[in-house]
């Protein structure tokens, strides 16, 4: 009967201590960005209080800005070789990709939180089945079912963590929003090396900008629909994945800012300012397209 007890006590220990390593996983996979937190409480506010918590989240807004504050006076804009207009449009394009980049922070939090969950009670349990079944009685009701809770318990954890794709979730959205960290603080710390022709000109400087950020969008994008969860295992990138893939290797090439996946576009692994980032529409470039014998030996002699 002691006997009986100690395993019901073990189940009650395992439950309670599995719960409660869950609770963080939970806690990031239900915390809303940012953006969700100031729409539902302007929704429980009233029209003159509202219009005060819009101007604060204005303020807030613009603190996490790395194109404003204090510091960015008008006489250190023209000393960057910025003009007003050049520096409000960094601001504003800044300011629209902010809810995206909270998303993408969320969304690698909770994948990263749940993968170490699993990664660390399968492990445990890998090791304690073969060290208990040693050990125990198997005769015994409640040491067969203590076997099987734990069992069962990495099994649910590894069909999910699989399907979830949960890995690849991490690595694509950490990767995106690192990546576009680092291309703002490049441009604020090296804006000429942005410059393809003229290293000098601003707005070249921007476009090239813009153009990275771009790429850097449809690469989570791309990663995103690839790693949807699902119940088969399909190695490698899906349709859409591939045509994206094959249009941007004729786009240039993307930003030099970190080694990145293998299946990311080619224009962000191999390293330079693009001149355009390819579309993802499925079409092929002209340059891309299979020439005829005539046209290819036409070409030759030229």
């Amino acid at each position: 009967m002691a006997d009986i007890d100690n395993w019901i006590v073990f189940i009650l220990v395992y439950f309670i201590l599995a719960s409660v390593t869950f609770i963080p996983v939970l806690r990031d996979m239900l915390k809303r960005t940012d953006a969700e937190k100031e729409e539902r409480k302007a929704k429980g506010l009233g029209a003159e209080r509202g219009k005060e918590w819009e101007k604060e989240r204005r303020r807030q807004r613009q603190r996490k800005n790395p194109f404003a504050g204090e510091e960015f006076t008008f006489e250190r804009i023209q000393y960057m070789g910025f003009n007003e207009e050049q520096w409000m449009r960094l601001y504003l394009h800044y300011d629209r990709i902010t809810d995206t980049l909270d998303r993408w922070k969320r969304t690698a939090k909770w994948n990263k939180s749940f993968h170490y969950y699993v990664l660390c009670w399968t492990l445990a349990i890998s090791i304690v089945i073969p060290v208990m079944v040693g050990f125990i009685d198997i005769s015994e009701y409640f040491a067969k079912l203590f076997l099987m809770i734990i069992s069962l318990h990495s099994a649910v954890l590894l069909a999910f963590h699989r399907a979830l794709k949960v890995e690849n979730n991490y690595k694509s959205f950490r990767q995106g929003e690192a990546e576009f960290q680092d291309l703002w603080r490049r441009f604020l710390d090296m804006p000429q090396t942005f410059g393809n022709k003229n290293k000098n000109d601003p707005e070249e400087q921007i476009c090239n900008y813009f153009t990275q950020a771009e790429c850097i969008r449809k690469f989570v994008r791309a990663a995103e629909t690839d790693n949807f969860p699902g119940v088969e295992d399909k190695s490698g990138a899906t349709a859409a994945g591939r045509s994206y893939e094959k249009n941007a290797r004729a786009s240039g090439r993307g930003p030099a800012l970190g080694r990145m996946p293998e299946s990311a576009p080619p224009n962000l692994r191999d390293g330079a300012a693009p001149e355009r980032c390819a579309a993802d529409d499925g079409t092929t470039s002209a340059d891309d397209a299979e020439t005829t014998p005539d046209e290819k030996g036409r070409k030759e002699r030229e």
